[in-house]
């Protein structure tokens, strides 16, 4: 354990971390359910060299002014998530803002499902070595997996099918879920928007109702 986290990770509490193990172990798999982040946890933070594209990043409108749009809000309101002289309350707000402009571009500009499958064929996203063979072990165990994201839903299944060529029976995602009409052109978002300041309300819920 200490070897291993000396190479790899930074452990606070190395003591926890054992006891937290222990538990883990002896109370099984029927009590065991894995929660992870998408963009830059289950991909790579870093592709070929570049920052890793993320959900929302590889999304590439039919109308290139929308995607220069999207862009311009990305360059005001990233230096604000990560501000740390702005309260949280405020800053709260303003990622809320953020991702209701980006999704209200995404439908204004026109987006189709088939915009989403050929943005997820053209981008460099990938996933990190080990995430194919953990989904198969846990699935092969029936432990549920919740991928969790502020990031975009049908995007996210588009790369897993894309880049994986499959999906996972045990996997649930809970991300912001689009929704397109007849003719595959969105129109709408379901439900509260999900955004990098308030993951953790909807993961707790989310989390206990997997082995409801």
């Amino acid at each position: 354990m200490e070897s291993h986290a000396s190479c790899e990770a930074v452990v606070g509490d190395s003591e926890l971390l054992v006891k937290k193990r222990a538990a883990i172990c002896n109370a099984g798999p029927a009590k065991l359910q894995v929660i992870a982040d998408f963009d830059g946890t289950l991909t790579k933070y870093r592709v070929n060299g570049c920052r890793g594209q993320s959900s929302h990043g590889l999304l590439q409108q039919e109308n290139p002014e929308y995607d220069k749009k999207r862009q311009e809000l990305y360059e005001h309101y990233h230096p604000i998530e990560f501000s740390p002289t702005i309260p949280i309350e405020e800053k709260t707000k303003l990622m809320e803002e953020w991702w209701t402009k980006t999704h209200g571009l995404l439908i204004e500009g026109g987006l189709t499902y088939d915009g989403i499958r050929q943005s997820v064929a053209d981008s460099t996203i990938a996933f990190r070595e080990g995430v194919v063979e953990l989904f198969e072990f846990l699935e092969e165990r029936d432990i549920p997996i919740l991928i969790f994201s502020a990031g975009l839903a049908d995007i996210i299944e588009e790369v897993l099918r894309q880049k994986i060529h499959r999906l996972f029976k045990n996997v649930k995602i809970v991300s912001n879920r689009m929704v397109f009409d007849n003719n595959g052109h969105l129109v709408s978002f379901q439900g509260k928007t999900i955004h990098s300041l308030n993951k953790n309300e909807h993961a707790l819920d989310m989390a206990a109702s997997l082995h409801d």
